[in-house]
């Protein structure tokens, strides 16, 4: 066990085991980073020289089973084999990056907490969504990559010279465009999800075995008739901020025939369910997204701490907060 050092005494080790390893024509150093909702991430950078962009290897997770006794040098063969897989290449030009027009099409937002990332906030622009944030992105891709995104800082806004309105319109036509909005009824998405991962099965069968736990906690709104929609994207990455397309909450309110709730289950999706003439069960819904929140979620995935309803004749997003 090695439970007698910090995280930054790992860290400091590390470095001084990758820069031996490594060694001239490279650049090794630590790394703090500030996630979704205030989450800190420790990361170590190894960068060679002449390249635009070095990606932050979180090294967290590492430090733990350091802690449980695995050896530094385990530790350090894993850091660079991981790092030396996932190096980019110098042919992923970033060049563009100080060129809006050329930028224009690589935009994307995501919805954020405001309130769990003030820091954040601080540094980029953002517009306001009912007690959310909208945040700006550049979409990036690449063969070593894969899909990734940069979060846009301020000063990268002022060179673009651009102001957030334009930013946001540019923004969230191309995020509608390049990963639609996908309405699904929640049964059918479990048993898409499911049938993928377990292949075919008994469908009557897995109907009452995927809806048993929602019914169980959904009762307090006396709705025997539960119906529950997810809204995410195509990609089913960063998916709630469709509810930020273009007449998205309007064209839901017709689909659902009427007023509903929003149950923001994490940044990647939010869940739709339909108000019934008389129902007085919003409240109850914000309770359940806090237990939720407290219990199934990592924090960085987290989107609110309460439900929403949307009111078609106000055309408002309301806040609701959780009955006692």
């Amino acid at each position: 066990m090695n439970n007698q050092i910090s995280i930054d005494e790992f860290i400091e080790k590390l470095v001084k085991g990758l820069q031996d390893h490594y060694k001239e024509g490279y650049s090794v150093r630590s790394s703090i980073v500030q996630k979704n909702n205030s989450t800190i991430r420790h990361g170590i950078i190894v960068a060679k020289d002449g390249e635009m962009i070095s990606p932050s290897i979180y090294v967290d997770a590492m430090y733990g089973e350091y802690l449980e006794g695995e050896p530094l040098a385990c530790i350090l063969r894993r850091f660079i084999a991981i790092r030396d897989v996932n190096q980019l290449h110098n042919d992923m030009d970033m060049s563009f990056i100080d060129d809006y027009e050329q930028v224009k099409g690589k935009l994307g937002i995501k919805i954020i907490n405001k309130d769990m990332n003030k820091d954040i906030l601080k540094d980029v622009p953002y517009i306001d969504y009912a007690d959310l944030a909208v945040v700006f992105l550049v979409l990036v891709e690449g063969e070593e990559i894969g899909s990734g995104s940069i979060l846009i800082k301020n000063r990268q806004m002022k060179i673009w010279g651009v102001d957030t309105d334009t930013l946001y319109e540019d923004a969230v036509t191309q995020m509608a465009y390049r990963f639609p909005a996908y309405l699904r009824g929640m049964l059918e998405l479990l048993e898409e999800i499911y049938i993928e991962e377990n292949g075919n099965v008994n469908t009557d069968e897995l109907r009452n075995a995927l809806m048993a736990p929602a019914r169980e906690n959904m009762n307090e709104i006396n709705n025997k008739n539960l119906q529950m929609y997810v809204l995410t994207n195509k990609a089913k990455w960063f998916g709630a901020s469709a509810i930020v397309y273009p007449d998205m909450l309007e064209h839901l309110a017709d689909e659902m025939g009427g007023a509903y709730y929003l149950i923001p289950s994490s940044i990647h999706e939010v869940i739709i369910i339909p108000k019934v003439k008389g129902d007085a069960g919003g409240e109850c819904l914000s309770r359940l997204v806090k237990e939720v929140n407290a219990t199934q979620l990592q924090r960085e995935e987290i989107l609110s701490d309460h439900a929403y309803e949307y009111i078609p004749d106000e055309k408002r997003l309301l806040p609701l907060e959780a009955s006692a």
